[in-house]
């Protein structure tokens, strides 16, 4: 028998000292502070054995378990919420049909619709030449557009930016890009409300930091000021500089891909033709960033005006350190 070493340690159901007579080391290690007396118990009582050993010596066995199937459970939610939403989303739109004067016609076979009203074109609200050369309006929201055209001196001017709002919508489906946005955002000036400043607290900001700082501090802020830079669209200036804009973003979005494709190419020819090119280095592109810089003797060249003269060691003559 070796000698007998004391853990510290007591039994978590009777309360004796824990040795290594009376335990084993494993308990121990996997903090199981029981005696074998008591595991022993635990084992043989009420005949489930299997259950009792794993609860005794692998405690947390379905702790890892438990977490996967929590996670997964997590995830098995959010697929049914977004599943939820994608049916929901996929239901049929109700479809809007004019009051019928008599017997109502489909004048195509395929139920087209007013872009505006989006009421279905019949016979009862539309006129089949009209549709058959691709003009899909009603007669109502033609008649609109005609009452607008004749009493909206900036009817033209209007139309042009809607057309070019069209087409940007149809790249970009952004909001600013819509006309019902451009509508609401620039027919009225929007009126700026000036909020009323705490005296006390402006004299205490004054006495602080100074009037510098708190006319910085409490200048009102203005929500219009894009408004203000670009007018407003009922004079003819403010949509002249609206379509100059909407011109600028729609020249933008048709040459992004032109330009990319066109540095592309200068730097590929660069790289067969130019050797000069290809001496340079770009410390942000590529590399190990704990590498050092390297510089180019060439370039250094032409701005100091000094000639390059590689340095020759000489094993008879002794460096000065």
């Amino acid at each position: 028998m070796g000698k007998e070493y004391k853990y510290n340690k007591q039994c978590k159901f009777c309360g004796k000292e824990l040795t290594s007579e009376t335990t084993s080391k494993n308990f121990i290690n996997d903090q199981n502070y029981m005696c074998f007396n008591c595991a022993s118990g635990r084992m043989s009582s009420g005949g489930y054995r299997i259950h009792n050993l794993e609860r005794t010596y692998d405690p947390n066995k379905n702790k890892t378990h438990n977490e996967i199937h929590r996670k997964a459970q997590l995830h098995t939610n959010q697929i049914e919420i977004h599943e939820e939403k994608i049916s929901k989303s996929v239901g049929l739109k109700e479809k809007i049909y004019p009051t019928p004067k008599g017997r109502s016609i489909i004048i195509r076979h395929m139920e087209i619709e007013c872009p505006k009203c989006h009421t279905i074109l019949t016979t009862t609200n539309a006129y089949p030449e009209r549709v058959r050369s691709g003009r899909y309006i009603c007669n109502q929201c033609m008649r609109e557009d005609r009452e607008e055209a004749n009493t909206d001196p900036l009817y033209n001017d209007k139309k042009e930016i809607k057309s070019i709002l069209h087409k940007l919508y149809a790249r970009r489906r952004l909001k600013q890009f819509t006309w019902e946005y451009v509508k609401t955002r620039f027919v009225k000036m929007q009126e700026s409300t000036v909020p009323q400043i705490d005296k006390e607290e402006y004299d205490k900001t004054i006495n602080l930091f100074g009037e510098e700082y708190a006319s910085k501090r409490f200048k009102p802020k203005t929500n219009n000021a894009l408004q203000m830079s670009f007018g407003d669209l009922s004079s003819r200036e403010g949509c002249k500089r609206l379509l100059s804009l909407f011109e600028y973003e729609l020249y933008k979005s048709r040459h992004a891909g032109k330009r990319k494709k066109e540095k592309f190419e200068t730097r590929q020819y660069l790289k067969m033709f130019d050797p000069e090119y290809n001496r340079q280095k770009d410390n942000n592109i590529g590399g190990n960033p704990d590498d050092y810089g390297i510089h180019d003797k060439y370039f250094e060249e032409a701005y100091t005006k000094t000639t390059y003269k590689p340095k020759l060691w000489d094993p008879y003559t002794q460096e000065v350190s």
